[in-house]
């Protein structure tokens, strides 16, 4: 096939051998600035594997999970639901803020401690607690952070008054959770048989991945335990996954806020954006494959989105760009930021939209698949 040629000719110049991963093709520097730092073989083999994707009108569905943030809101999940119904407020927005929270400002005490399963539900709100109040008195005169600690604020008033809620939260935390992938793919078939698309699917799981997780009615076949080297669909998705799962992760640590000067807010650096024009238009693939697919659920956000909307937001601004010249002359951080700033408002704004419903009538919901889970 021509994708196997693609995987032939990328092997014969490297110095591995045996099966081509994703994680091979962008390891180390040749990902630091994300696509401004691909050598040329590896942003060609790109180009070319979503080219021929493209060509063959292959359609991607996106899912993004942030790994802190499941830390958190799987242990606190039942204390979150019943919090919100005891305190009348929305139940993802409080999920949003203590995923927030864990992933830029807790401490490592807490982490730590969100993963001993020999730690109460009670005795980690207590941790949480003397943390929060830590961050809020240390930022008290950061204005960048009014917002986010009035937010802090409130969750700490939350805990103050349910923190002797009794409920049947899991000791274990941190794992992949294939319920929401299950729920984003549902919504992104329904969504794709709406439009006159296919109506049955044949899903196959890479070894570890159990079948049982996922129930949509669209799928005629659902096979677990593939062997990647046979099935070249699985080795797709990987270098799909690799390239959007990297790019996440280099424009969170790229925007980190410094501890030593919490006011200043981070810019992307001018390396993100001396992009050649081969990078470039490996940028604009990335952004016309991903995002501009016409489809509203063929990128799916986490209950903490704010990494997966800055890789929406770098792409948006890249794709802006015809000419890579013009993109090193005018490439600004700040510019791009303010693409950020507004989707991220944006999509804050849809939580408001989000049902509150209370207590085990929320859990009965994410059960039925009404609502999204968290």
């Amino acid at each position: 096939s021509r994708f196997e040629e693609l995987e032939t000719n990328y092997l014969l110049h490297s110095e591995n051998s045996g099966e081509l991963k994703g994680a091979q093709v962008l390891k180390g520097k040749k990902f630091q600035y994300g696509i401004g730092s691909m050598p040329t073989r590896e942003t060609r083999f790109y180009t070319s594997l979503i080219e021929l994707l493209m060509s063959q009108d292959v359609k991607l569905c996106l899912v993004t999970q942030s790994k802190t943030a499941s830390i958190i809101t799987q242990r606190l999940h039942f204390w979150i639901l019943e919090a919100a119904k005891r305190e009348k407020v929305s139940y993802i927005t409080l999920a949003y803020t203590l995923a927030k929270y864990a992933t830029n400002e807790a401490s490592g005490l807490v982490l730590q401690e969100l993963q001993n399963s020999d730690k109460t539900v009670y005795q980690i709100l207590s941790i949480i607690k003397a943390d929060l109040r830590r961050f809020i008195r240390e930022h008290k005169n950061v204005a960048r952070m009014q917002l986010q600690n009035g937010a802090f604020s409130d969750v700490l008033k939350i805990i103050g008054k349910s923190q002797n809620i009794k409920t049947n939260d899991t000791a274990h935390s941190g794992e992949f959770e294939w319920g929401k992938v299950d729920y984003s793919l549902s919504l992104w078939l329904e969504e794709r048989q709406l439009l006159g698309e296919d109506d049955s699917y044949r899903l196959f799981l890479d070894e570890g991945i159990r079948k049982d997780v996922f129930s949509s009615e669209h799928y005629s076949d659902i096979r677990e335990d593939c062997n990647s080297k046979e099935i070249y669909g699985i080795r797709i998705a990987d270098f799909m996954a690799t390239i959007f799962g990297k790019m996440i992760s280099k424009l969170a640590l790229a925007t980190l806020y410094n501890p030593e000067e919490p006011g200043n807010t981070v810019y992307l650096s001018e390396e993100w954006f001396f992009l050649n024009q081969e990078q470039l238009k490996l940028g604009h693939l990335l952004y016309q494959f991903s995002m501009d697919t016409g489809l509203q659920y063929s990128f799916n956000n986490d209950t903490f989105f704010d990494d997966a909307i800055a890789l929406q937001a770098y792409l948006t601004y890249v794709n802006e760009f015809s000419d890579y010249e013009h993109l090193k002359q005018e490439g600004d951080g700040f510019e791009e930021f303010k693409i950020y700033q507004q989707m991220a408002q944006q999509r804050f704004a849809l939580m408001a939209t989000v049902p509150h419903y209370l207590g085990e009538d929320s859990e009965q919901a994410i059960s039925a698949g009404l609502i999204k889970p968290f």
